[in-house]
């Protein structure tokens, strides 16, 4: 129905590397670097809550980099613990 939203087991390295055609352009005129981690986990998320996440973040890096600069996104595992809240 409206507003449900699906969680599920998503490929984090497959979903950024879809994006980074579009991640690209949102960038712009910025360089735009991606890396992705080899072997990542699973990720339990919403792809495209994930996907405007991190476009939103990206365009307004772009937005406030110079022409000139880079916009870089990295993608990896971690573990979080309270400590690191």
């Amino acid at each position: 129905g409206v507003g449900r939203t699906l969680v599920g087991a998503v490929d984090a390295a497959a979903l950024f590397r879809q994006m980074e055609p579009t991640l690209r352009t949102d960038a712009a005129p910025a360089q735009f670097v991606l890396a992705v981690a080899p072997d990542l986990p699973p990720l339990l998320a919403e792809p495209f809550q994930v996907r405007q996440a991190v476009r939103n973040l990206v365009t307004n890096a772009g937005e406030a980099t110079p022409a000139d600069g880079r916009v870089q996104v990295e993608v990896d595992a971690r573990t979080l613990t309270p400590a690191d809240s």
